[in-house]
């Protein structure tokens, strides 16, 4: 058989198919309609899947100053954003939501014998992912989790997310308050023993008085010692008054009057230099009270919406694979049928 003759034999089997085709329509028509009552069905009984999705962003540092406020405790952005998506990854505060807001499980089938684990199961479908632009560093979180038509998915993902801000919220703001606490307690602590040294010292300058006093008194100096140098024409005076020399040389009448100014000093706080820094310090301290309100740990970019996006079934798409289905079925039984009759 030469190709001439292979070719015209192929266009006849064609002609032959169409033709046939063309008597079996009935069969066409009733496969189609079957493929196509089968598809509407099962769209019909098969529950809705619908997907949720929340974005969220770093802060700005000027979100966190409440936090971050005179260096004392240093947070950034990108460690604040990680926090909350660790946080929605582990379902670290997952057991703790359900309990507050069992309203919004109750479509869920949950065992309350097993509780973690059930929730386990429910977010099994639940993802997080980075979105970068660009080459620029990931700025930007899509928290999405997919949900039956029978439950408010997009309420439930936007309430989590804002539970879990709020906890990660509380845990900044206990861990800046125990700095704070601990600064201040140490700042008294240097405090107090400043005025323990200064008690000291004032103790042992009034016994160095009694003793000087009694030193003077008993080689009769009452007033200051001056000593003459005779080295030149002049007679050069020189009144004794520094630590270098006794201190009885001053005389007694001095030493008893500074003896009584310093034991009838009232504000001894007054006179120790570094009390007045610390005291600072402790003001600035006390002060530190950070609103929840002004702090933000991260940025809301986009909120769930209500079935914004229908996972399954596609409708579109399961009724053009069942008119697809349909037509092979019904190619496929023509064929056979005309096997057969040959």
């Amino acid at each position: 058989m030469n190709a001439r003759n292979y070719s015209y034999q192929n266009e006849i089997e064609v002609k032959v198919l169409l033709k046939e085709l063309s008597r079996e329509k009935k069969i066409i028509f009733l496969f189609l309609t079957a493929s196509l009552l089968f598809s509407l069905s099962y769209i019909f009984i098969k529950t809705p899947i619908y997907k949720a999705e929340v974005v969220l962003g770093k802060p700005y540092e000027s979100q966190l100053l409440e936090l971050n406020v005179d260096n004392i405790y240093k947070v950034s952005p990108a460690t604040t954003v990680v926090s909350v998506v660790d946080s929605f990854r582990n379902g670290k505060y997952l057991l703790e939501f359900y309990r507050n807001n069992r309203k919004l499980f109750t479509n869920y089938l949950i065992d309350e014998r097993n509780i973690e684990v059930n929730l386990m199961n429910v977010t099994s479908a639940w993802k997080v992912n980075s979105l970068k632009i660009e080459k620029k560093e990931i700025g930007f979180f899509s928290f999405a989790i997919e949900y039956p038509e029978i439950i408010e998915g997009h309420n439930l993902l936007n309430k989590y997310i804002e539970f879990i801000i709020e906890e990660e919220k509380k845990i900044y703001l206990n861990e800046l308050k125990e700095i704070v606490k601990s600064k201040i307690s140490l700042v008294e602590k240097y405090m107090n023993a400043s005025k323990l040294a200064y008690e000291i010292e004032k103790q042992a300058k009034i016994e160095m008085f009694d003793e000087a006093i009694i030193t003077a008194k008993a080689i009769g100096l009452k007033k200051p010692y001056e000593q003459e140098n005779d080295k030149s024409n002049t007679v050069l005076k020189a009144q004794i008054n520094n630590q270098q020399n006794p201190l009885y040389y001053r005389g007694y009448d001095a030493l008893e009057a500074e003896k009584k100014v310093l034991l009838e000093r009232e504000k001894d706080e007054l006179f120790i230099a570094e009390l007045v820094e610390l005291k600072k310090k402790l003001f600035l301290l006390n002060k530190i009270d950070p609103e929840n309100k002004k702090i933000l740990i991260v940025n809301w970019v986009k909120k769930a919406f209500k079935q914004e996006e229908k996972i399954e079934p596609r409708n579109l798409l399961v009724i053009l694979l069942s008119i697809l289905v349909g037509l092979i079925i019904a190619f496929l039984k023509i064929l056979i049928k005309m096997t057969f009759e040959k």
